[in-house]
C-alpha cells in the first residue's frame, strides 16, 4: 500500500474528538489548522489529515468530508483517535501515480512464491476524483510492472484496508492504493 501524501505544516495533537469529528487541536479549534496553514480554504479529501502511528513517524490518512465553521470542528467518515498527533498533507498528481508504481512494486518484492496467479488492485475513489483525466494511468503503471499475462481485477472504493507495514494487522486507509497478489508460495 502506498498514498502519495506527504505531511506539510507543524504536527498537531488532537485535543477533542468524536462522532467521526475533530473539534480540537492543540486546545485550539479543529479548523484553525486548517485556516492558519490554508489560508482559510474549506477542508477537502485534496488535503487529507496525516494520522500518526505512536511513536512513529508513519502515518494513515483521513480525509474531511466537511466542516462547521461555527463550531471549529471537522467531520470524517470514520472517527479518529483522540491524542494523535496530525498534520495536513498534500500530493500532487505525479505524486499519487508514483504511489500507484511503489504499491505494485512493492507487492512484487515482497510476494513470496516465484509467480503470482492474479493480482487485485484497489484504489480510493477520491485518488480517482483528484486524479481527474489521468485515472486510467493507475492501472497502466499496475500493468506495466507485473507479468504480462497475470489476471488483474480491481476497483474503486470508500476506504481500503492493508497493513500499514509488513507483519501488522491490517487497518482503515483513506486515499490510497493497494496492490494484493495471490498465488502458491
Amino acid at each position: 500500500m502506498a498514498h502519495g501524501w506527504t505531511p506539510i505544516a507543524r504536527r498537531g495533537k488532537i485535543t477533542a474528538a468524536g462522532s467521526n469529528a475533530v473539534t480540537a487541536i492543540n486546545g485550539k479549534p479543529a479548523l484553525d489548522l486548517y485556516d492558519y496553514y490554508l489560508d482559510g480554504l474549506t477542508p477537502s479529501p485534496e488535503y487529507p489529515l496525516a494520522i500518526f502511528t505512536p511513536d512513529s513517524d508513519t502515518f494513515y490518512l483521513r480525509a474531511p468530508i466537511g466542516c462547521d465553521r461555527d463550531t471549529g470542528s471537522i467531520q470524517f467518515l470514520v472517527d479518529i483517535p483522540p491524542h494523535v498527533d496530525v498534520q495536513i498533507a498534500h500530493a500532487t498528481q505525479t505524486d499519487i501515480l508514483i504511489a500507484c508504481e511503489t504499491a505494485t512494486r512493492t507487492a512484487l518484492e515482497r510476494y513470496p512464491g516465484e509467480h503470482p496467479a492474479a493480482a487485485l488492485i484497489f484504489s480510493c475513489c477520491t485518488r480517482r476524483y483528484l486524479l481527474g483525466t489521468r485515472t486510467e494511468e493507475e492501472y497502466a503503471i499496475s500493468r506495466q510492472l507485473l507479468p504480462a499475462n497475470l489476471p488483474i481485477a480491481g476497483f474503486y472504493s470508500y476506504g481500503e484496508i492493508a497493513p500499514q507495514t509488513p507483519k501488522t494487522s491490517a487497518s482503515l486507509h483513506h486515499e490510497t492504493f493497494i496492490s494484493l497478489l495471490l498465488g502458491d508460495s
